[in-house]
């Protein structure tokens, strides 16, 4: 299969509250080749194999008709999921689409018009990644309110539904470290109505707020 055409940058480097590495990956094929959603859930499959077996984390995604978003992690700064993992999901799609409907060969430029790789710098960005990442679904038309999108990791970030091969726990300890209060918080960062700045501010007071006990009464 031919190599696609792939934008290049640099990997980000470690920040202070996570060590690992974070890229924004693209796919975009130029046709409604993931309409189906038979197809859509094959794609999702092959993405959480070669992920894990290149040791990359799932942050978040987002997949539309033509399209392919992937916010990934990985601890060590030589895995560059541009190259290899990139090729191995390429590859296993159209291995699968061509058996599918019988199209030997031909669906590989298709999907490779567009592949792009973007290092993301902190976890900061990782979560303002993620936020765009899930506003696409409404940006694109393909539904009124992110609630209604199945293909999209904002379904683990509000407890909805549990993808498997996604992990939201880092960006969402960004907001607080009690789960309900972080997905709450989230889902007001997404729609616009919290800023990230806020938010860890929050959390650092909470955390820095001594507990209260309550007096016993006199008798």
């Amino acid at each position: 299969m031919k190599e696609g055409r792939k934008k290049q940058s640099q990997p980000q480097s470690g920040c202070e509250e996570d060590a690992g590495y974070y890229y924004h990956m693209t796919l975009k094929t130029g046709r409604r080749i993931f309409a189906d959603e038979v197809d859509k859930q094959q794609l999702l499959s092959i993405v959480d194999r070669h992920t894990l077996a290149y040791g990359c984390t799932v942050i978040g995604f987002v997949l539309l008709d033509d399209r392919l978003d992937l916010l990934v992690r990985t601890e060590r700064m030589t895995i560059r999921p541009d190259r290899g993992m990139i090729r191995d999901i390429l590859e296993g799609f159209t291995d699968y689409f061509d058996e599918r409907y019988h199209w030997p060969g031909r669906s590989a430029d298709t999907l490779q018009e567009q592949v792009a790789c973007y290092g993301v710098r902190d976890l900061d960005d990782a979560a303002e990644c993620c936020r765009q990442m899930h506003n696409l679904p409404r940006e694109e038309g393909y539904a009124r309110t992110l609630q209604d999108y199945w293909w999209s990791s904002f379904q683990s970030y509000r407890g909805q539904y549990q993808w498997s091969f996604v992990q939201p726990e880092r960006i969402l300890h960004q907001f607080s470290d009690n789960d309900a209060e972080a997905r709450k918080r989230f889902i007001r960062f997404q729609k616009g109505s919290l800023s990230m700045l806020t938010a860890k501010k929050r959390r650092t007071r909470s955390k820095s707020e001594p507990k209260q006990t309550r007096k016993a009464s006199g008798g």
